[in-house]
């Protein structure tokens, strides 16, 4: 009976955690803009088109990635040597020998030379927003289970909101910016490309 009661209590608290946390959104947040570092920006992406958003308020920083730009073309990565190595690989992996068949997979599975390409960037989007050096309320998230990346904070008296995700249906990166008092969002953007065909402005 006490082994019932334990399990009965154990799948009710499972549950209860499982209710809890899907009524709850799971946040990345910050109190400070990101400046000029990569690993502090907030990524969106779609699985297509990807972005980290840096959220400083007088110039927003989106540094852009699209799934076709990358470094190189078809080619070959597979090695000569796999396939003799295999059967041996399997066997150990069989045996939960899982060091010991690392090292000869390590040694015969990569191709040499290696041809991996990585992904490029697009470029990065600026907006730039005159007069924004002097904020207040610094806020931005990245709320995970709907994967937005938002910025909000308040210059005299207004309060600016960006938010920022990429949409799956519609193949798409999306900016969205209000600001609290009508009339009061102004900015200009622009982009630069380290990519050869478009040195950006």
């Amino acid at each position: 009976m006490t082994l019932r009661r334990n399990l009965l209590a154990l799948v009710l608290l499972c549950t209860s955690c499982s209710l809890y946390a899907q009524n709850n959104d799971l946040k990345l947040w910050y109190d400070a803009p990101s400046g000029a570092v990569w690993e502090r920006a907030m990524p969106v992406g779609n699985g297509r088109i990807a972005g980290m958003v840096y959220g400083n308020p007088a110039r927003e920083t989106i540094q852009m990635n699209e799934a076709t730009l990358w470094s190189g073309g078809p080619s070959r990565n597979d090695s000569k040597t796999s396939l003799a190595a295999l059967p041996e690989v399997r066997r150990l992996i069989f045996e939960n020998k899982y060091k010991e068949a690392a090292a000869p997979a390590e040694r015969t599975f990569r191709s040499n030379p290696n041809n991996a390409m990585c992904y490029q960037p697009v470029g990065n989007l600026f907006l730039n927003f005159p007069g924004h050096d002097q904020y207040q309320n610094y806020y931005r998230d990245l709320n995970i289970s709907k994967a937005i990346a938002t910025t909000t904070y308040t210059v005299a008296g207004v309060t600016y909101k960006r938010e920022v995700f990429s949409s799956h249906a519609n193949n798409v990166m999306i900016v969205h910016l209000t600001a609290s008092k009508p009339g009061s969002l102004t900015f200009s953007a622009a982009m630069k490309s380290p990519q050869k065909s478009n040195p950006g402005y």
